[in-house]
């Protein structure tokens, strides 16, 4: 579970130099177009997205610890 949770973030950063390579069409392709353009707003939009997914998984991944290992209680 845990390398699943250092995964997630991995994935999203090699998928700025696939998507450039390639040249495919996605948030990290548009992230870099905005860096390099100066297009503030779309940058701080990539990075707030990215920031929220790793978030969400991480969460995810803390949640199905106590639901998969019986030896942790979850507080609530």
């Amino acid at each position: 579970m845990t390398m699943i949770g250092f995964m997630i973030p991995l994935q999203m950063g090699t998928a700025f130099v696939v998507e450039q390579v390639f040249a495919w069409p996605g948030i990290a392709r548009f992230g870099a177009e905005a860096i390099t353009t100066n297009d503030f707003n779309g940058a701080v939009g990539v990075t707030l997205v990215i920031s929220v997914a790793v978030v969400v998984m991480n969460f995810i991944v803390d949640e199905l610890y106590g639901v998969l290992d019986p030896r942790i209680k979850l507080r609530r």
